[in-house]
């Protein structure tokens, strides 16, 4: 996924939540390391985060875990959150 597809993603989260849900996500930390602004994404969009672990693998993976505090008035953006592309 695009850097702008994730933030958008991110973003639409809330739309696709209850108050209370635990959104769980990785993604690698290698450089460009998109981590902590994927953090800030989802502190912009409501969610409190509860865990976040840079494991020390091979292939540099994190696990974030944020939680909704509370519903929010989202809708669905109308257009399409992400596409995955091959690398």
């Amino acid at each position: 996924m695009s850097d702008r597809d994730i933030k958008r993603t991110v973003q639409a989260a809330p739309a696709l939540c209850r108050a209370s849900a635990t959104v769980i996500w990785t993604r690698h930390w290698r450089p460009p390391d998109l981590t902590p602004q994927v953090r800030a994404w989802f502190a912009g969009s409501g969610f409190d985060e509860i865990a976040f672990d840079a494991l020390e693998t091979s292939a540099l993976t994190s696990v974030g875990i944020h939680w909704l505090s509370h519903a929010q008035a989202a809708n669905l953006p109308d257009h399409r959150l992400f596409t995955f592309r091959a690398t």
